[in-house]
């Protein structure tokens, strides 16, 4: 740079500089979380440079100084076009050449996960880099891992805006505050070693590098506390004075910062010549020129791209005051140069390594990961269709990954404006299955194979729809672009219209009406229906962020510089997190529902979760039903400022707001404003509205009430929710006596009651009865004291004619008369039977006392001759029977998933339910062995998934196993749900000390531990 014109530089050409900048500057492939905070808009592309071409910026002559700058950056690991690129810079390296890297040399392929960093080391000291810049993943593994980098380097590092000794750090030892003279014998600059900044000899002239890395290293990786990254402008402008104060007048930046803020670099430190980016990726196929008003100075800005598929190749004059006089500039696509002989031998040793590296056992999954599933007789590749295990498993990695890196880069104020944290993982990215049992890393890679980095895009509820409409608009064709989603769920209909896009225009020709409803999962587990205006951080792999499979909505966010690059590649961010969960115990939750052109409750495979079930399609209300009675019920109407006010009054910190309501002989119904309601589970998703008649109540949680859905379904948002509480017409009770006498001489001791809630808007209605694993309450009077051990409440089914057990606890009222609360996550008619049950075969047996109190509760039921058989081993098809009765699951219709249980069979009911409920999966050829005995370990881990499927997290530190004398036979799948069983007193170890892991459980055992499970989860007394 001419450093008289560098003097006199003024305020006005500052303005001027700017104002050319925006006039001039290409909007290249923003990238990076600097590109959201800069919100700089940039103009339209300049007139394209040809490849090679030399642009003439001044006064040229022969004696001009001529300088070849060979760049890369971003090459992330991926050695796998290591020969190609030694061959390259072979090619076009001369005797005025400078050989740079701006950075991130670390993370991305096997080829790090395994060495470090030292592979591409050994490249880059064979084919002598000159200098080098860290980039924020250089601190991905930490400052030890980046030393021992930098010890094996034969070449010096430049860094100016990072403070290493301050604090002391691991690497301040190897920092240098002055300037570093590259090959000079005397003072030579230390390879290995820091300096702000470094001097290049090209020709006897010099030639000044400053090292610049973004600012945001400390969200993006993992540096530690002992280093400090500061601001850019201030660095660089100190190293620029630096080299100048040395009459230094060629200066490059090894810049690390991304494109953007390279421009406005560019603009604030005119000093600089060229700055050679990174952390982008950004592929500039020519030198960007940044001139500098009527001074006739210019910046040029360079980039390859990434992964070393370009060499980027810059010719520049200087004169002698320093200024650029001319330049020519291309990208080498490297793909097309032979590979170096010498550097492929030195490949090929890390190459064997890697191939058992790919053999590493790298988790465990007790689920089977399915990608396909069988329908009809046929492997239907359900990945691209509807929610799958390996589905959610994926995209829960994304959303985790990008929640800890993003909520790092946001301030305050702006994380408190995004309303959740949310993720898509396309079904066609997700190639293979992992079948049951250890994960290596080759299935990782096999999975996901096309080494996409992670992507965090700014959306608006609304952009969040329109994803989603395209994601289920190729089901018909088996496309790839199916959501597969982590922090939200959805209802969609794939017998509405789908969406229709051009492939050549990517224009929208059909409108798509398949989504129904979509909610966002809030902290605290609840959901709430997404609010199109508010703002969210969606995350998904760079190939959708960029529009692929269609995603036009995130193409549009990310084009609007509302996105984060976080560089993380999409296989190391599914492997961490298989590290950080332990065994996968992962089965469907509910996050996706397909109507499939019929509105009722959830298809079989919509799972357990927390997922308030699609409600049928909206018809003209009924006639009341009149009661036993044939008195109406007496109906209460809350007005939004009736609840308001009540809301105002209830106590700080309670999240139950009890409404005393009033009952005719015909019940109680409550009449509630829909629209408040849904403002209100908006603001306080966990508050429970109960109502109380004194002989009965019920509690609903606004959680449960999917607004979007309803809204949907009426058509509009002006709607009320009626709560009722009645008791059970003539025939229903008749029909609950008849089964009673049936099952075995039950005896009702409480009337029978229907709870029931429903959304209603001018004549039409949706009922609002079924809520996923969301446990409501409910109690019901019995007017007479009544023994917990041999009553329970029950549900009847009017379709089968049956009655069900149901969680129930009992307590005393002051009268001494019994209050029965009865959970489940559905709404039917309930009541409280008496039953006193036990079997011949139980005399003076250990269990019999559990065994007793599960038959009484219609849990447990012995064979055909009335014995229990109770040291029978207990088969996965018996186990499966009793989980689902114990947590009260409502049969869930269809065909079973597994192929050997037939539909014909006493238990397929069972499975099926078990199934969907995520509690239990089958082998990895689709059978489930219904008829095997099933051991303690695998006991452990479905008690495990079904404390969770009602909401409770147990605590089991891996440590509570060491009680234990075969800890260690205990597998990994279920080591993490045997300790919680075993810390909770589920499960307790052999008189001699043993857990037990592969022993079959008996039938006995098998009662005793969901009696206990029971009493955890405070199901029963």
């Amino acid at each position: 740079m001419n450093l008289s014109s560098q003097c006199k530089r003024s305020y006005s050409l500052l303005l001027t500089a700017a104002l050319l900048l925006t006039a001039l500057f290409p909007a290249v492939n923003f990238g990076g979380g600097q590109a959201y905070a800069a919100g700089t808009a940039l103009a339209e592309s300049p007139a394209a440079v040809p490849d090679a071409a030399t642009v003439q910026l001044a006064t040229y002559s022969d004696q001009d100084f001529k300088l070849r700058v060979l760049h890369t950056n971003d090459t992330h690991g991926h050695l796998e076009y290591v020969a190609k690129r030694i061959s390259a810079i072979k090619s076009e390296r001369t005797g005025n050449s400078i050989l740079l890297d701006a950075g991130d040399v670390f993370s991305g392929t096997l080829y790090f996960t395994k060495f470090e960093g030292l592979a591409d080391l050994e490249f880059m000291n064979y084919i002598g880099y000159d200098a080098m810049t860290f980039g924020n993943h250089e601190f991905d593994k930490g400052l030890p891992a980046l030393k021992t980098f930098m010890d094996g380097a034969s070449f010096p590092f430049v860094s100016a805006n990072i403070d290493f000794t301050t604090k002391n750090s691991e690497l301040a030892g190897l920092y240098h505050n002055e300037t570093g003279l590259i090959g000079d014998p005397g003072t030579p600059a230390k390879n290995g070693n820091i300096y702000p900044t470094v001097i290049k000899d090209v020709y006897d002239e010099k030639v000044g590098i400053i090292g610049l890395t973004t600012e945001e290293t400390v969200g993006l990786s993992s540096p530690g506390d002992t280093i400090t990254f500061e601001n850019y402008k201030t660095s660089a402008e100190k190293a620029v004075s630096m080299l100048q104060a040395k009459g230094i007048n060629k200066i490059i930046a090894l810049s690390h910062l991304g494109y953007n803020i390279d421009q406005q670099l560019a603009v604030e430190v005119p000093a600089i010549d060229i700055i050679v980016g990174g952390h982008t990726h950004t592929k500039l196929d020519v030198p960007v020129e940044v001139p500098h008003g009527s001074t006739g100075d210019t910046t040029l800005i360079v980039q390859t791209g990434e992964y070393g598929q370009n060499l980027g190749e810059l010719d520049v004059s200087f004169n002698t005051g320093g200024q650029l006089t001319s330049f020519s500039g291309r990208l080498l696509d490297i793909a097309k140069y032979a590979e170096d002989t010498e550097a492929k031998s030195m490949l090929a040793p890390y190459d064997a390594q890697l191939e058992a590296v790919r053999q590493t056992v790298v988790g465990n999954t007790y689920t089977d990961l399915y990608t396909h599933r069988m329908i009809d007789g046929k492997s239907v590749r359900v990945v691209r269709q509807e929610e799958t295990p390996i589905g959610n498993l994926i995209a829960d990695s994304i959303n985790s990954k990008s929640t800890e890196l993003v909520s790092k880069l946001l301030s305050p104020s702006e994380l408190s404006s995004i309303k959740g944290f949310v993720a898509i993982q396309n079904g066609g990215g997700i190639r293979a299955p992992i079948n049951q049992g250890d994960i290596t890393l080759g299935e990782v890679l096999t999975t996901l194979p096309f080494n996409n980095s992670l992507v965090a895009l700014k959306v608006t509820g609304k952009e969040i729809i329109s994803s989603l409409e395209n994601g289920v608009s190729g089901l018909e064709a088996d496309q790839g672009r199916f959501p597969q989603v982590s922090g939200m769920r959805y209802t969609f209909d794939s017998a509405k219209q789908p969406e229709i896009v051009d492939p050549a225009s990517n224009a929208v020709k059909q409108e798509g009406k398949r989504i129904v409803s979509v909610e966002i999962k809030q902290p605290d587990g609840s959901y709430a229906p997404v609010d199109p205006e508010g703002y969210y951080i969606l995350s998904t792999n760079s190939f959708m962020a960029g529009g692929g499979d269609f995603y036009r909505a995130l193409a549009g966010a990310k084009a609007d510089g509302r996105y984060y690059e976080l560089y993380v590649p999409d296989y190391e961010v599914f492997n961490e997190y298989l590290g950080k969960i332990g065994q996968v115990n992962i089965g469907l939750e509910g996050r996706i529902t397909n109507l499939k052109g019929a509105a009722a409750s959830p298809a079989p495979g919509s799972g357990g979760g927390t997922v308030t079930a699609p409600t049928p399609t909206p018809s003209a209300s009924p006639a009341p039903t009149p009661s036993a009675s044939g008195v109406p019920a007496q109906v209460t109407t809350l007005t939004p400022e009736d609840l308001t006010q009540r809301l105002a009054a209830l106590p700080a910190g309670s999240s139950e707001l009890v409404i005393p309501i009033t009952a005719s002989a015909g019940g109680a119904e409550v009449v509630l404003p829909g629209s408040a309601l849904i403002q209100q589970a908006a603001a306080t998703p966990e508050l429970v509205l109960t109502f109380d008649t004194g002989l009965a109540s019920y509690s609903l949680p606004l959680s449960v009430l999917n607004g979007t859905a309803i809204t949907t379904q009426l058509g509009t948002g002006d709607f009320t929710v009626t709560v009722a509480i009645k008791p059970a017409d003539a025939a229903t009770t008749a029909g609950v006596n008849q089964a009673a006498a049936k099952q075995g001489s039950l005896t009702l001791a409480a009337p029978v009651i229907q709870f029931s809630v429903t959304a209603k808007a001018g004549n039409r209605s949706v009922p609002v009865n079924r809520f996923g694993s969301k446990y409501v309450e409910r109690t019901i009077q019995a007017g007479r004291s009544l023994d917990n051990k041999t009553a329970t409440g029950v549900v009847y089914d009017p379709d089968t004619g049956a009655l069900s057990f149901v969680p129930s606890v009992f307590t005393t009222n002051a009268d001494g008369t019994a209050k029965v609360t009865i959970k489940r996550a559905s709404n039917s008619y309930y009541t409280v039977v008496e039953s006193s049950k036990t079997f011949g075969d139980l005399t003076g047996h250990w269990a019999k006392s559990s065994i007793d109190l599960l038959a009484s509760k219609l849990i447990a039921n012995g064979n055909d001759t009335g014995a229990f058989s109770p040291s029978k081993a207990v088969t996965r098809a018996e186990f499966a029977a009793l989980i689902t009765r114990a947590l009260g699951l409502e049969a869930v219709d269809g065909t079973a998933d597994f192929t050997d249980v037939s539909p014909s069979k006493w238990y397929a009911g069972a499975i099926r339910t078990a199934s969907a409920a995520g509690l239990i999966s089958g082998y990895p050829n689709g059978s489930f062995h219904p008829d095997s005995p099933i051991t303690r370990q695998e006991i452990a881990a479905i008690l495990s998934k079904a404390t969770k499927h009602t909401g409770t997290s147990l605590p089991g530190q891996m440590e509570t196993l060491g009680i234990f004398k075969d800890s260690s036979a205990i597998a990994v799948w279920s080591r993490k749900s045997a300790a919680e069983m075993a810390a909770a007193g589920i499960i307790q170890g052999t008189p001699d000390g043993f857990f037990a892991p592969g022993q079959t459980a008996t039938r006995a055992e098998a009662a005793v531990m969901l009696e206990k499970t029971l009493k955890v989860l405070k199901f029963i007394n």
